[in-house]
């Protein structure tokens, strides 16, 4: 089983959450997050549940992947 954690922004109320998934299923999740909380090197101790994540699925369609706004560049 793959699994990858990402942040996805629900585009209706701009809230970010961290969604665990599982085969690119969501599977768990934690938030909704302060923009504080949006740091990759936070992303791995948060402390993911299930209880949000059947709304999440619910609403799919509704949330984007967060992508970062600078790239990292290779050898900075």
């Amino acid at each position: 089983m793959e699994i990858s954690r990402k942040f996805w922004v629900e585009q209706r109320s701009h809230a970010i959450w961290a969604v665990e998934l599982h085969d690119h299923t969501p599977a768990r999740c934690y938030g909704p997050l302060t923009l504080d909380e949006v740091d990759d090197d936070l992303i791995e101790s948060f402390d993911y549940s299930t209880g949000g994540v059947g709304w999440i699925r619910e609403n799919e369609e509704h949330f984007t992947a967060l992508v970062p706004s600078v790239p990292e560049i290779p050898g900075t």
